[in-house]
């Protein structure tokens, strides 16, 4: 739902008012249940491009105005010097892919 709540905000500026019959937490099982009539959801370009090509979706609307998802990565603050967390922040500042 937080991805719809955020769709609906930034496309039609205002709050969804719907109450989910079916929830799935997974998106790749969201997009299959949509290819077998379950209904309709919003997903994001990558999961689906492929799949609207081939016609095992159908794409309703594509707005002009495109949706960002943020995503936080934490880690707790005595772990800062832990291996694991300076190779991570290694590989995100040195790969400008990961903010755009």
């Amino acid at each position: 739902m937080p991805i719809i709540r955020r769709f609906w905000r930034v496309i039609f500026g205002r709050r969804i008012d719907v109450n989910p019959k079916l929830v799935i937490p997974d998106l790749r099982g969201i997009r299959q249940a949509i290819t077998y009539g379950f209904g309709f959801s919003m997903l994001p370009d990558y999961l689906c491009q492929e799949w609207v090509q081939t016609n095992q979706l159908t794409l309703i609307l594509k707005p002009a105005k495109s949706v960002t998802n943020h995503i936080w990565l934490a880690f707790r603050k005595s772990e800062r010097q832990a291996q694991k967390i300076k190779m991570m922040l290694g590989i995100f500042r040195s790969d400008n892919s990961f903010y755009s």
